[in-house]
């Protein structure tokens, strides 16, 4: 039989499963715990049976959040809490969702910072790259996650990295970022990407026009977004500087190091010279010629690099349409 010699003064238990079993009595592990306690109860090991809350998360890989966790103990703080629940998703045929709080409950990672590229642009291969710098030259610990389809290229990609001066353990996509790149201008009406921009944050975007030509050309949501979280906007023709150095579409070396440029992670030269050596590594093999093209994107980048100003909201610029999808996650790595 089961035992549970440490659960005496237990008055409530909660048990969580990240399955879906139609036609059951209940989940595998609610009647596991209800069995073990069932057995204690019959045994004289307890006097009572705490109540007993069976809960669903994780379904179709939805994300276990903090605000999931907060969602669960607000429910639980009721009278009379339902006797089964389901958490990080819309469930419109049981009924059972948990609203989740607005609350943002931050990380214990110092930066947070969201990429937003193209399969086969290079954007992945970059993050993951600066994800090797920042943890082997600095004492920071560093964390990737990576969502793209399944045709990859082509597609969007999300790479999500966080860098702290402890673990971390954060074991979900990032949801608040300090830093949010966008690094093709076609995506800046289809995602809400500002949405995720903390208040304060760096807001860098891939676009073919110069900065004081740029905040018109932005859609009137975008613009009432970055205004009101006083972001820092910055620009580049990443694609230009791409074309010039001849890289193709690869601008993933610019954005690369307009990323360590402007989150600073690296002081002073030091990003430099280190993405300088990781272009060596990387593409050593294939050539001298392309070591250099790339060295020469580097340093095209800090000059071509600008700051847009912040303005009202335009109301001659377009306006976002009124649908536009946010990143399905059919593959993630970790």
């Amino acid at each position: 039989g089961k035992r549970v010699p440490n659960l005496h003064h237990l008055d409530g238990l909660y048990p969580l499963f990240y399955t879906k079993e139609p036609g059951s009595l209940a989940e595998p592990l609610y009647l596991d715990v209800m069995t073990a306690l069932a057995e204690a109860f019959s045994r004289g090991e307890r006097a009572t049976l705490p109540r007993t809350i069976g809960g669903r998360y994780g379904l179709s890989s939805k994300e276990f959040t903090p605000q999931c966790v907060q969602a669960i103990f607000n429910e639980l703080a009721f009278t009379n809490p339902r006797p089964f629940f389901t958490v990080g998703i819309y469930d419109d045929v049981t009924h059972l969702s948990l609203p989740l709080p607005e609350r943002h409950f931050p990380s214990n990672a110092g930066l947070e910072a969201l990429f937003y590229g193209l399969g086969s642009d290079g954007t992945v291969s970059a993050t993951k790259n600066a994800i090797k710098i920042v943890g082997s030259s600095t004492p920071m610990f560093v964390q990737g996650y990576f969502v793209y389809d399944s045709k990859k290229a082509g597609s969007l990609t999300v790479s999500h990295m966080r860098v702290g001066p402890h673990p971390i353990n954060s074991a979900y996509l990032i949801d608040q970022a300090d830093f949010v790149a966008c690094h093709q201008w076609q995506f800046i009406e289809k995602y809400a990407m500002v949405e995720r921009l903390k208040p304060g944050g760096i807001f860098l975007i891939n676009n073919p026009y110069s900065a004081d030509d740029l905040w018109h050309r932005l859609p009137q949501e975008v613009q009432a977004g970055l205004s009101q979280r006083q972001a820092r906007v910055y620009c580049i023709n990443a694609a230009k500087i791409a074309r010039e150095c001849q890289l193709g579409a690869h601008i993933n070396t610019v954005m690369q190091m307009a990323f360590f440029h402007l989150s600073q992670i690296l002081p002073g030269d030091a990003a430099v010279e280190k993405l300088r050596s990781a272009i060596e590594k990387s593409y050593g093999s294939k050539g001298e010629e392309l070591v250099a093209r790339n060295w020469k994107a580097l340093e095209a980048t800090l000059t071509a690099l600008e700051s847009v100003a912040l303005a009202a909201v335009n109301p001659e610029s377009p306006q976002r349409p009124p649908w536009y999808p946010t990143p399905r996650r059919t593959s993630l790595k970790r």
